[in-house]
């Protein structure tokens, strides 16, 4: 297979050429990694008054008075006098008019988020242009406006608002906004809860289901008196729609404790529901936890629940059932007993949905403390095997987590996926048998990101339409068979709950292509999210939003397959293969990669040691040693000479040159204006590891107090280095940092291999042009004889960011390590380094070093990182 192709598939040129959506580039330090998120209009300026239009990714929802859709900012140059005439905005794509009952414009002043106290002019009826007029005085700075829309009840919610801003009138001139958006389409969904609805203050806690008829179930809290967790006045309530989330029922109350045990109602309360269905019976069971007495605590802290069974000390695992679809609810039944251990501080059920196998067991996610300490806490399954008259409940899966849910997988076993509060990544573990042992997944831990927040896991099955293209962008499965996918719905972020994101995995969840995250809403809210199937062609979410409390969306299958056509950061930039790299990647797939058939390492020397003179006129190249390391300077007549720069030469650890370089290290000198030094470090399996890395080490060393022309102090200092040279660039800036050293800034990782574990699954489904995945055991086996292979000055992907400085990593989109790569940008940004992460569309290993477009344009990347 090619890039997961089958045998029979062939790419065109005109094909390869028109791949720009497989290319991204995203500023981790600034905004997450995502599809979808908020593009800026470029702005234009007459008399000192500049106009910019952002349209940030929200929801529009159905039953709320304002849907905030684009926010213009009119800067005003100091003393100059200006005033606000009319703002004129297109509706043009926007799915149907008739979804919209009005339009408004709201000034802010100089406050970015939105606010509707201050209308301009009055509001509108949709039209494809409508033009909002009020003479109004702008002071100096910034002046910040609103658009915003009210749905009907009756918008469809598959149906998009599309917006742009196509003139601003001033007193100074007109402006015409040049809006290069990549989205500007706004999803319709329904505010399902808001802020006091029916007098409760807060509704929290999602957990959404579908019926045999097809019914659709939420659950959630009611936080009656104000927003806090347990111990408080919290009921469960229900809210039902019987025509795929369109319209929803009155709320109803199905867990309320009253006032048991003659304790007022705010130490009675119920939290987090989870629920599940009987697809055999029908029967429906909504399970919480519930609190009596203990005023002022919380069950997952402290003494809020202790061991033992008795009620006031112990917090209760409680159930309620339906045999009517939903329509009405038994009287709450404790289970506490039945389920949990005397000896645990606490059992619960995680706030999300169960699933009913092909044989009819229950499958429900719980979570449980199993000790005093924050992080003495576990998550598992609880299960049925006779249709909810007896539950039992499975071995912890992981220690340390809490709010899960689980799916099956095409194997059968079932997939566990765990808020991990150790760190900002899911902890995922995979049982065989319902809950009696357990495997950590290869993902856990390293890929999903989270803020620490419950996230929601579902398995969808459908038909593949015939010859459709599938999902990987390429392979098309005209079978008409039946196939699966996961999604995955959480706040895609490390740092708040915020970018509520839905993500694609076609392969169980061993990858999640960025290809296919979809960004629903980019605004911070409570974050909680629950997914279910709606009905054959669609899913609902149910989240913690920007815009509501409760936000729900029905989301196409169909949709979520297909690559997204929006990418996600405001510094995101793409761009189509150039013709010449669509040749080039034909060409390399005509012969097979390096290591394919044999590894033959003299040859592979022979290849990479030779020397390869510089084209940049004008360039000095200069022989020198650093201890008994041959070294050589590189530098263009425009260069700094205390500018600087490491560059560490691929070649598997065990073969290449800095002479090999000196093409590649000239055009890096002339676009930074920089000093290139090229070390020939030490080489494996004469010379194993760590004696390559302290080589580069010590080189650095070297390079902080001398340039080319002698002894010097640098101004800046960089390390860069290609496949084991990237790797070798990171384990150095990690070595740096265990011994105290000075540290340079930055950091330029080119296709960097960081993992010698070897089992990211990229290494067998991703086809590598340039180099067999076989080779990999080849050069780990030479490298590293000895060595851990987890040990993070091998394989940087365990390594600690913390205080490192910002990185640049490039990417191909063609290469096996690819996806380690991206784990690693991933740390490190949790680790609160910047990252710059590039993956170039139709690209291949260390595509740097080809003379295509692309090589050129990432060298220019380069400097413009080193030179801010």
């Amino acid at each position: 297979m090619k890039n997961g192709l089958p045998k029979d598939t062939t790419l065109s040129k005109t094909a390869l050429g028109r791949w720009p959506l497989l290319g991204i580039a995203l500023l981790l330090g600034v905004a997450e990694l995502l599809i979808g998120a908020a593009p800026i209009a470029a702005a234009e300026s007459v008399d000192g008054v500049t106009a910019s239009v952002k349209q940030p990714v929200y929801p529009v929802l159905i039953r709320n008075e304002h849907g905030p859709l684009l926010r213009v900012v009119i800067e005003v140059a100091e003393k100059q006098e200006v005033a606000f005439r009319d703002l004129t905005v297109s509706l043009a794509g926007t799915d149907d008019l008739g979804d919209l009952d009005s339009l408004a414009l709201f000034f802010t002043h100089d406050q970015e988020p939105f606010s509707p106290a201050d209308p301009v002019g009055d509001p509108q009826p949709p039209a494809e242009t409508v033009t909002f007029r009020s003479e109004q005085p702008l002071r100096p700075g910034k002046n910040v406006f609103w658009l915003s829309c009210r749905l009907k009840d009756t918008a469809n919610l598959q149906h998009q608002v599309v917006t742009s801003c196509t003139a601003i009138a001033t007193s100074a001139g007109t402006l015409k906004p040049r809006e290069d958006v990549a989205n500007s389409r706004h999803r319709i969904g329904v505010a399902l809860r808001r802020h006091n609805d029916d007098g409760v203050h807060t509704y929290r806690i999602p957990a959404l289901t579908r019926t045999p008829k097809g019914t659709l179930l939420c659950v959630y809290d009611m936080r009656r008196r104000m927003g806090r967790d347990l111990q408080e006045d919290i009921d469960i309530g229900l809210s039902r729609s019987t025509d795929g989330g369109q319209t929803w029922e009155p709320v109803r109350v199905i867990m309320d404790m009253g006032e048991f045990g003659s304790l007022p109602q705010e130490q009675n309360g119920c939290s987090d529901p989870g629920i599940i269905v009987d697809r055999q019976t029908g029967e429906i069971f909504c399970f919480a936890v519930w609190m009596n007495g203990k005023p002022g605590k919380h069950q997952w802290n402290d003494d809020g629940s202790e061991p033992g069974f008795e009620i006031g000390k112990a917090a209760q695992f409680m159930l309620v059932r339906s045999t009517d679809d939903g329509q009405t609810w038994s009287k709450p039944e404790n289970l506490t007993r039945q389920l949990k251990d005397e000896s645990w501080w606490l059992l619960a059920p995680s706030p999300q949905s169960g699933f009913c196998l092909a044989d009819g067991t229950l499958v429900m996610p719980v979570e449980g403390r199993t000790g005093r300490e924050r992080l003495a806490t576990f998550a598992t399954l609880m299960i049925s095997r006779d249709h909810g008259r007896s539950w039992s409940v499975g071995k912890p899966a992981f220690e340390g987590g809490n709010e899960c849910q689980a799916a099956q997988l095409g194997d059968g076993s079932i997939m566990l996926n765990i808020r991990n509060d150790h760190e900002r990544f899911r902890a995922v573990a995979v049982t065989k048998d319902l809950g009696q042992t357990w495997q950590p997944h290869s993902t856990s831990r390293n890929t999903l990101i989270e803020p620490n927040c419950n996230g929601s896991l579902l398995s969808v099955a459908f038909r593949a339409a015939q010859g459709r293209p599938f999902a990987d962008h390429t392979t098309t499965l005209g079978d008409g068979q039946q196939h699966h996918v996961l999604l995955f719905a959480n706040p895609h972020s490390q740092q708040g709950r915020t970018h509520h994101t839905v993500q694609v995995s076609f392969d169980d969840g061993l990858t999640w292509p960025d290809s296919h995250h979809w960004l629903l809403d980019e605004g911070r809210g409570a974050g909680y999210p629950s997914l279910t199937r709606v009905d054959r062609g669609h899913v609902g979410i149910v989240y913690e939003g920007s815009q509501s409390h409760l936000v729900f969306e029905k989301l196409a299958i169909i949709d979520l397959l297909e690559p997204t056509r929006r990418h996600a950061s405001r510094d995101v930039w793409q761009r189509e293969v150039s013709r010449e790299g669509s040749e080039y990647l034909e060409r390399r797939w005509q012969s097979p990669p390096f290591g394919a058939q044999s590894f033959d390492l003299n040859g592979l020397r022979a290849g990479m040691g030779a020397r390869q003179e510089p084209t940049v006129p004008g360039v000095k190249l200069t022989k020198l040693k650093v201890g008994d390391v041959p070294c050589e300077w590189v530098i263009t007549p425009d260069a700094d000479p205390d500018v600087r720069l490491l560059y560490l030469h691929g070649g598997g650890w065990v073969s290449g040159s800095g002479g090999n370089y000196l093409p590649l290290a000239a055009e890096i000198s002339a676009a930074a204006h920089c000093a290139v030094l090229l070390p020939d470090y030490r080489l494996a399996p004469e010379h194993p590891f760590p004696v390559g890395l302290d080589d580069c080490v010590a080189a650095y060393q070297w390079l902080v107090e001398n340039g080319p022309s002698g002894a010097s102090a640098a101004k800046a200092t960089f390390i860069g280095g290609d496949s084991a040279g990237g790797n070798l660039t990171l384990a150095t800036l990690l070595a740096l940092k265990d011994r105290g050293l000075p540290l340079p800034a930055g950091g330029i990782a080119i296709s960097p291999a960081t993992d010698f574990t070897l089992t990211s699954q990229a290494l067998k489904s991703v086809y590598d042009p340039i180099i067999s995945s076989r080779t990999m055991p080849e050069f780990r086996d030479r490298y590293l004889p000895k060595t851990d292979p987890r040990n993070p000055l091998a394989s940087p992907l365990f390594g600690d960011y913390r205080g490192l400085p910002p990185l640049l990593i490039q990417l191909g989109q063609h290469e096996m390590l690819r996806d380690d790569a991206i784990r690693v940008a991933k740390k490190a940004r949790a680790d609160g380094v910047p990252v710059t992460l590039e993956i170039w569309p139709g690209m291949v290993h260390v595509f740097q070093i080809r003379g295509l477009p692309e090589s050129r344009e990432a060298i220019r990347r380069i400097a413009a990182f080193m030179n801010p």
